[in-house]
């Protein structure tokens, strides 16, 4: 049985993954929380990498979890890939990050 690590003030590597938590009660924006968290998973900085929004329409991920946060029919998570890693989006804020140079397992629908 594997056990699941989950610490939302750092980086937790949980199955491989590089595990953050955006907090939606500050006013950064959800991309720049999945900017930082890809920066802490390959241990470089922020701004090194190519921009998010060569992977990602950066205005559509910081709007898409907000307008239905407490609905349930709406969008649970967003999957895509970028900078070398596979990076998944929940609505509750969970961001998970799989580096593609590392070996990990099959990524799992909630």
């Amino acid at each position: 049985m594997t056990k699941h690590r989950l610490n939302t003030d750092s980086v937790d590597y949980v199955l491989n993954a590089c595990h953050h938590r955006h907090d939606w009660t500050s006013s950064e924006p959800l991309s720049h929380s999945v900017v930082q968290a890809i920066a802490d998973c390959k241990q470089t900085d922020p701004g090194s990498g190519p921009p998010l929004s060569d992977a990602i329409n950066t205005d559509s991920l910081d709007r898409l979890f907000m307008i239905y946060q407490s609905e349930d029919h709406c969008t649970d998570h967003v999957r895509f890939t970028h900078h070398d890693c596979t990076v998944v989006v929940y609505r509750d804020g969970h961001i998970l990050v799989y580096p593609h140079d590392q070996q990990r397992p099959g990524i799992v629908d909630r």
